[in-house]
């Protein structure tokens, strides 16, 4: 079953008991700043995320799931993976209540739902979908490598948040063999961006 675990934290998939905490994260409105445009989720909406998750849980083996922290047993957030609409392509992503913004969570979240896609899952690529004005995640998916790919519609994303516009980041893994060549980079960047060559760690 779907289960990250780094030093500081636990991404486990959610359980009934668990619903007042993820309530209570989608009722801050700066914690649904670039998630839900500032808006609170609904009850409806809280149970069809978390009804969302246990699909995805059992037909993907994967979720966008609680974040434990493990020093106290509290849940501190949301992390994990899920399919990209229709794309074919796998999202990472977080959110983190506000008591633990700045310690380093989301890129420590982040970092294991990316090895996950890329080590675990075999996949050649990751995606991390941002808000245009989330200069935080910005910087936390620039730390992990991840390049900027291009800006999309929700509609074009069909996206289940209500994001208008969102700039979409990728992670590519292109070593085949341990000390192999890693190939140029690929796809749109911005004009007069570098490109740099990206290796996984065998």
């Amino acid at each position: 079953m779907f289960h990250l675990d780094t030093e500081r934290l636990t991404i486990r998939p959610w359980q009934p008991a668990d619903r007042p905490s993820f309530a209570a994260f989608t009722q801050d409105t700066e914690v649904m700043r670039y998630v839900h445009r500032g808006e609170p989720y609904t009850e409806t909406e809280i149970d069809e995320f978390l009804a969302r998750q246990q699909r995805q849980l059992e037909t993907r083996d994967m979720c966008m799931g609680a974040m434990v922290e493990k020093s106290s047993g509290r849940i501190v957030g949301v992390a994990g993976v899920q399919p990209l609409g229709g794309s074919g392509d796998l999202e990472i992503g977080w959110w983190l209540g506000r008591d633990v913004w700045g310690r380093g969570y989301a890129t420590e979240a982040g970092r294991a739902a990316m090895n996950h896609v890329l080590h675990t899952l075999q996949r050649p690529r990751v995606v991390a979908v941002i808000d245009p004005g989330n200069d935080p995640s910005i910087a936390v998916v620039t730390r992990l490598g991840f390049r900027y790919d291009r800006r999309y519609t929700g509609a074009e994303l069909n996206a289940s948040s209500r994001m208008a516009t969102a700039r979409c980041f990728i992670l590519r893994s292109f070593l085949s063999f341990p000390g192999g060549p890693a190939e140029p980079c690929a796809g749109r960047r911005p004009a007069g961006a570098k490109c740099r060559t990206l290796r996984r760690a065998p």
